[in-house]
């Protein structure tokens, strides 16, 4: 899995873990949520300190702004920043993920009556194994 792909990922979790299911699933669901959740930290604070890097600043509606708020009028500059910026978060994004969870299978029985959709069964596939 791909850094890039961790927040469809963990929305998938999160929708999952809103369902009923049986303790031991929702225990197994608990602790991939966690494993998730670190995982992500990692990812956000990675790419908080590439915003740094590049000079960059993130509004209150999350758009990064590249140094006007500094006073810098040199539009060169941070078109080259942002273009940086945006190189080496693409990069970041299409490495692989150092992962420390382990699969979890769900019988689909037990979820009877529960809806998930299939871009969630898409995005947890290889993670979640629905028999």
């Amino acid at each position: 899995m791909k850094y890039g792909e961790l927040t469809r990922v963990m929305n998938a979790i999160q929708r999952l873990s809103e369902m009923d299911m049986p303790a031991r699933d929702a225990y197994k669901i608990y602790k991939l949520s966690q494993s998730m959740k670190n995982i992500c930290s990692f990812c956000m604070e990675r790419e908080r300190s590439l915003i740094e890097k590049y000079g960059a600043t993130v509004n209150k509606d999350g758009t990064i702004q590249f140094g006007q708020d500094a006073g810098n009028t040199d539009e060169a500059k941070r078109n080259a920043n942002m273009e940086a910026f945006v190189q080496e978060v693409n990069d970041f994004r299409n490495t692989e993920a150092e992962t420390d969870f382990s699969t979890v299978t769900l019988q689909l029985d037990e979820l009877s009556g529960q809806k998930i959709a299939p871009a969630d069964i898409a995005a947890l596939d290889g993670i979640v194994i629905f028999e």
